[in-house]
């Protein structure tokens, strides 16, 4: 288990923020970096007490996040600074100014080479991340591997409802293994409809006495944040991959393959175009004696041009 330190929360500043646009940060002082072992990403996790019902059955593994490390030497050995998102996925009320905890733990998280090279392309294509609240799917969803988002959530990450997103859970640490690691996983997302979000609002209130036993469990209020995070609703295979349960924060992105590859095909008639425009353009001497490079050619710079256009509007949905 994850030694836990009592530290001072606050909010990330502007300049943080400009330093990792793209991605969730966690602020702490040098030294204290050090001794724990950090390297660029850091996991914060909160063991959940249930105050209001001792008796009642209690969260079983903590609530983790994961985000960029950044040093500050101006902080405190027990201070730390959070932005606001990785605040709310672990259930830690908004509050303005300094906000003591008992409850939190610091550890290392250690990508993989293929990982840290992901990170870096993702980044240069254009990425947003959001942090979700798991819930269970419905019946009639399971075993399909899909999830359900709410379709602003989709907005937000810059893709759209039918096309993957990726899941990145943490994986704790083993006695083979004494760091995090992240876990990946791809489904097509599904939006939640206002029907069922309200048929799910209503079934969380009705078994919130079961509190995190009940089937469908009411996070926000058992963790005391409103508004809570938006909700992700995830089959029983996905959970146990992603080592997370009911109430857990995971992070999820955009998958690239799948929407360079819905964008490729849209733009089908686009190569085609472009191909057929550039005809004139071509030498009489590539037309006659050189038929196959001529063919060749036209098609890769359509293809070129083609694969620019996919980009710049993949990079302008979340930039």
């Amino acid at each position: 288990m994850d030694d836990i330190i009592p530290l001072k929360v606050y909010g990330t500043t502007n300049d943080d923020r400009n330093k990792v646009p793209y991605d969730f940060v966690v602020v702490l002082k040098p030294s204290l970096a050090s001794s724990l072992g950090l390297n660029k990403y850091v996991v914060i996790s909160r063991v959940v007490n249930d105050t209001d019902n001792q008796a009642a059955e209690k969260k079983k593994c903590p609530l983790r996040v994961y985000g960029v490390l950044i040093e500050d030497d101006k902080l405190d050995i027990g201070e730390i600074r959070m932005d606001q998102t990785l605040r709310n996925a672990l259930g830690i009320p908004f509050e303005a100014g300094e906000h003591v905890r008992s409850d939190l733990a610091i550890s290392p998280l250690k990508l993989t080479i293929r990982q840290r090279l992901l990170t870096v392309i993702t980044s240069w294509l254009g990425r947003r991340y959001l942090f979700l609240r798991v819930a269970k799917l419905y019946p009639p969803d399971i075993e399909k591997n899909i999830c359900r988002v709410p379709v602003d959530a989709l907005s937000l990450m810059g893709t759209a409802e039918g096309n993957k997103v990726v899941l990145v859970g943490c994986v704790k640490p083993t006695k083979e293994r004494p760091m995090y690691k992240l876990q990946n996983c791809s489904v097509k997302a599904f939006d939640i409809n206002l029907e069922m979000s309200n048929r799910r609002s209503e079934e969380e209130e009705k078994q919130f006495e079961k509190r995190w036993a009940a089937r469908y469990v009411n996070s926000g209020k058992l963790l005391s944040v409103e508004p809570d995070i938006g909700r992700i609703m995830l089959d029983s295979h996905v959970r146990k991959m992603l080592n997370v349960q009911p109430g857990d924060p995971i992070k999820v992105r955009r998958n690239f393959p799948d929407l360079f590859k819905h964008q490729l095909m849209e733009a089908g008639i686009l190569l085609s175009i472009s191909a057929i425009a550039l005809t004139p353009l071509m030498p009489e001497y590539f037309k006659t004696s050189n038929y196959v490079w001529y063919v060749v050619a036209s098609l890769s710079v359509s293809v070129g041009f083609a694969v620019l256009v996919i980009v710049l509007r993949l990079r302008a949905r979340v930039q």
